[in-house]
């Protein structure tokens, strides 16, 4: 079973950090979704701050919230996730080719557009949805 992160940005709009995957992704290529990656012979808060500057190329965040760990599963494989909820402390936005498109928008707007399917699971560790 592979470990996880899952990380929600947040800013102080109560906006969520949404970022559209690129076209060429294995798995929901074009959909909405948040920062998350592969743990790596390193803790979660450690790949947690790796996919964060490789992903938007942000290092000056916090984290406000950890979830409680957990096994997320579809279509008969599993993910051991640790869920994280955070904010930008400074910096500017700057995404790798894993996305295409980013933006801040509100969580009721976000579940309206084609997301990957664990972003909806994922973001109830966090919000009453």
């Amino acid at each position: 079973m592979e470990k996880t992160i899952f990380a929600v940005f947040i800013n102080n709009n109560k906006e969520i950090l949404a970022l559209k995957r690129g076209p060429h992704k294995e798995g929901y290529s074009d959909r909405w979704d948040v920062i998350s990656g592969k743990i790596k012979n390193e803790t979660p808060e450690e790949c947690l701050k790796r996919e964060v500057l490789e992903e938007i190329g942000i290092s000056n965040f916090e984290i406000i919230k950890k979830a409680k760990p957990h096994i997320y599963e579809e279509s008969g494989k599993q993910w051991f996730v640790y869920p994280f909820l955070c904010k930008i402390k400074e910096g500017s936005i700057v995404l790798n080719d894993e996305h295409q498109e980013h933006k801040w928008i509100e969580l009721q707007e976000l579940l309206k557009l084609n997301y990957a399917l664990p972003l909806k699971t994922e973001l109830k560790n966090f919000f009453d949805i």
